[in-house]
């Protein structure tokens, strides 16, 4: 991000330890490095069943249809 001229490192930095800090991302420190990981996501795409959970929290089929 910061190499593409989007935005600052301060301001990435400040976005991600907010989003940590509302339990949206999980930092973990690895040497000097801090990085952010979306473990719902992580969880999500590595599941092997045929379930998606939908934001209400309510799990429906995946052919379903419904959202």
């Amino acid at each position: 991000m910061v190499d593409d001229g989007l935005g600052k490192r301060q301001a990435a930095s400040t976005y991600l330890k907010t989003l940590a800090s509302i339990g949206l991302l999980e930092e973990r420190k690895v040497g000097r490095e801090a990085l952010f990981f979306n473990l719902a996501l992580l969880t999500l795409l590595m599941s092997d069943d045929s379930y998606t959970t939908v934001f209400s929290g309510r799990r429906v089929p995946e052919n379903s249809g419904r959202y």
